[in-house]
């Protein structure tokens, strides 16, 4: 006895019908693991991008680089230290310069 070709085809519908709802059931799980991947990139530009306007302080150093306020020494010279200073000129180097007043200029 030979089977019905609709029941033949009956078999092979729902067997097509099962592989594309596994399909589909794996494609929205992916499509979920891909929604929350993308929302968690957005968070990231958007950080990223506030990061990059603000200029408050653009010479300020990154937490990961900076000293602890306890190592930080303090300002200046250390004491003992020679101190700088241009000194006087030589006296070959001076020049002697007459400063003149224009006529119309007459306040006095």
């Amino acid at each position: 006895m030979e089977a019905d070709p609709r029941d033949i085809l009956i078999e092979s519908l729902r067997a097509e019908i099962d592989r594309l709802q596994r399909e589909m059931a794996r494609l929205r799980a992916e499509n979920a693991t891909l929604r929350e991947t993308m929302g968690q990139l957005q968070e990231r530009l958007e950080q990223l991008e506030r990061q990059a306007h603000r200029q408050a302080a653009p010479f300020r150093r990154d937490e990961k680089h900076r000293k602890p306020p306890e190592q930080h020494g303090r300002p200046g010279r250390r004491p003992g230290h020679p101190g700088a200073y241009r000194g006087e000129a030589s006296p070959s180097s001076i020049q002697d310069v007459e400063i003149l007043r224009s006529p119309a200029a007459t306040s006095e």
